[in-house]
């Protein structure tokens, strides 16, 4: 079995072990995103929750995460995008379906 052929610790005389090796990847986002693809990435950090690592703009509050940029606009959008994820998600009609998974 793989799993078995340990690579051998240094200097330990044939000792075998674990090796944990941690990566840290950086990623450029693209340059050339509209407002609208800026706000949806930034919603989409803000309700993200496995990943471990940072977003720039993505702050920890009290209250969760929170995304900012410096463009106003980008902001207002985000927040208008948040907005209606939230009354579609939280205005369920009588079988328990969202206006989402309905189709609107």
């Amino acid at each position: 079995q793989w799993y078995q052929r340990r690579v051998t610790k240094l200097g330990s005389g044939g000792d075998r072990g674990d090796h944990y090796v941690y990566l840290r990847i950086a990623t450029l986002p693209p340059h050339d995103l509209t407002d609208e693809q800026r706000a949806l990435l930034l919603v989409f950090a803000e309700y993200e929750e496995n990943v471990a690592g940072s977003v720039n703009g993505l702050h920890d509050t009290q209250y969760g995460k929170l995304a900012h940029d410096d463009d106003p606009g980008v902001n207002r959008l985000k927040d208008a995008i948040k907005d209606t994820l939230r009354d579609l998600t939280e205005d369920e009609d009588k079988t328990g379906r969202t206006k989402l998974e309905d189709g609107g």
